[in-house]
């Protein structure tokens, strides 16, 4: 009897406990509704949804990813360059000494004094696809492995100008080469690779038919194409076939090599690649070839 007695009488109190509870919810869920009629989800860009992590009717939390998305107003690319050839390039259009330390500081605030700019080109088997794009930055640090460096181009608008199963936007994900150009050179001698001999020496007809041995100093190597510095005249005529034996002061009958000279001049105006190639893959917005220089 006590025991129920007892009972009886916490039973008003654990009544008005329950019924706070009760008003506390009711509160909560008011607050909720409020904070559900006040929630909009959008995106601050125009973009491409890439993944989905909630499904429609399913609680996220607060602080839980919705979604991911890349933007569609500017591709990245990022590829690694040799330092020797970055080298090579700024020192061509900077008309330094190519002994000169490569900086990668100065290189990122003379870039428009450079003219540094980036082509982005993919090649998906018969289709030939190509996008220009604006060298923004170099990465903060060399690689000691590979001794190379990180060049970023961005591609404004990769997504204009697309025609279905012709020319793709340029997404992430896709694997494309990137071309690094400066400014033309306005003088530059140059020679075909294979006309340069061992010990940087080139074999040159004089004016009187015979052959001279020059050597000279190599400014810049660029895939076929070979920048000479000092050492051969704007004019001369250079030996392209392979003399043997090849001895200084010997008769020569030169025939000119009209192919030899249209493939010299088109890669001296940048009309064909002249450069190495370095692959990369796209990052958030897209990668990477290598460098070309256009003298």
């Amino acid at each position: 009897v006590a025991g129920l007695e007892n009972t009886l009488r916490l039973l008003p109190v654990q009544q008005r406990t329950l019924e706070e509870q009760l008003a506390t919810a009711r509160n909560q869920v008011q607050t909720a509704q409020l904070n559900l009629a006040r929630t909009r989800i959008t995106m601050p860009f125009e973009g491409r949804i890439t993944n989905v992590a909630v499904e429609v009717g399913q609680f996220a939390p607060v602080g839980k990813a919705l979604a991911a998305a890349d933007g569609i107003d500017a591709a990245e690319v990022e590829a690694p360059f040799p330092v020797a050839r970055m080298h090579t390039l700024i020192s061509l259009v900077e008309g330094s000494a190519p002994a000169l330390v490569f900086d990668p500081q100065r290189v990122h605030e003379r870039a428009k004094a450079y003219g540094l700019h980036v082509r982005v080109v993919l090649e998906d088997g018969a289709r030939h696809v190509a996008w220009q794009g604006r060298f923004d930055r170099l990465s903060g640090s060399v690689d000691a492995r590979t001794r190379t460096i990180g060049v970023v181009g961005v591609v404004d608008k990769p997504y204009a100008d697309v025609i279905p199963g012709v020319r793709p936007p340029l997404t992430r994900g896709m694997f494309v080469r990137m071309d690094v150009l400066a400014r033309p050179i306005d003088e530059a001698l140059v020679i075909p690779r294979k006309a340069l001999r061992e010990d940087n020496r080139v074999f040159v007809v004089d004016n009187d038919q015979r052959l001279a041995i020059r050597s000279v100093k190599v400014k810049a190597r660029l895939g076929d194409l070979v920048v000479i510095g000092e050492g051969l005249k704007p004019g001369e005529l250079v030996v392209l076939s392979d003399l043997v034996p090849a001895i200084a002061g010997q008769k020569l009958q030169p025939e000119e090599d009209a192919a030899a000279l249209q493939q010299l001049l088109a890669l001296a105006a940048g009309e064909k690649d002249a450069s190495a190639t370095n692959a990369g893959q796209t990052t958030g917005e897209a990668a990477g070839k290598g460098e070309e220089a256009r003298p």
